[in-house]
């Protein structure tokens, strides 16, 4: 058997939602990158981190939240930008 690949999700607001390929050195800006990107309804002020059944959001538009660390199993969920725009 071959060795699995170790993965996070990415879903919700971005251009290609799924399973995005985990490294040692991956950021929750990263991991949204390697999924295309937002979409234009996509909001990144209110990203949400699930891990280990825990959910956090985050403004992925704030540098000290871009570099949040990633690990495996991670899920990203884009949401949809508000009626502000948010």
């Amino acid at each position: 058997a071959g060795v699995k690949k170790e993965l996070v999700v990415v879903g919700g607001q971005v251009r290609r939602s799924g399973p995005v390929e985990y490294n040692n050195n991956l950021t929750l800006y990263q991991a949204i990158q390697n999924a295309g990107g937002p979409t234009e309804f996509g909001s990144m002020k209110r990203v949400v981190l699930f891990r280990a059944g825990k959910h956090r959001t985050l403004d992925v538009t704030d540098p000290q939240f871009m570099k949040t660390p990633l690990y495996p199993d991670d899920t990203i969920e884009v949401p949809q930008k508000n009626w502000r725009g948010q």
